[in-house]
């Protein structure tokens, strides 16, 4: 779980949301922004991507209605590097704030590139 919770936030609203492993500056440090147009829900529920990550779980995939084939049910981006840090006892803090839905995808490009400017390759979101 969330070692650190910050969400003055009104729970039902839209919301970008920023996880951190460590403290910023440290050599582990790393960053994940995202968006959730429906409020907390997202956010919320990376544990269980993080869960299934450590499970070995896979999900279905369909086609037409028939299960053709199975995939990982996280995102080896984001989510193994939460599941490392929760092992090694590292700090995982979840930061929300809401925004107008309209500027939504807007804000959360704008967060992207501001930490990956002063963070360089700490910031998950970003291809490597």
């Amino acid at each position: 779980m969330y070692t650190e919770i910050i969400n003055p936030v009104n729970k039902l609203l839209p919301l970008i949301y920023k996880i951190e492993i460590s403290k910023p500056g440290s050599e582990d440090y790393l960053v994940y922004i995202g968006k959730s147009k429906n409020g907390v829900s997202r956010p919320l529920k990376y544990w269980n991507f993080v869960k299934n990550y450590e499970l070995g779980k896979l999900r279905n995939t369909y086609k037409k209605g028939k299960i053709v084939g199975q995939r990982n049910s996280w995102r080896k981006g984001v989510h193994v590097p939460m599941a490392e840090a929760k092992l090694s006892g590292k700090t995982i803090k979840l930061t929300m704030y809401n925004v107008e839905a309209d500027h939504l995808d807007q804000r959360e490009i704008q967060d992207i590139r501001e930490y990956s400017k002063m963070y360089n390759n700490k910031v998950m979101n970003v291809q490597k």
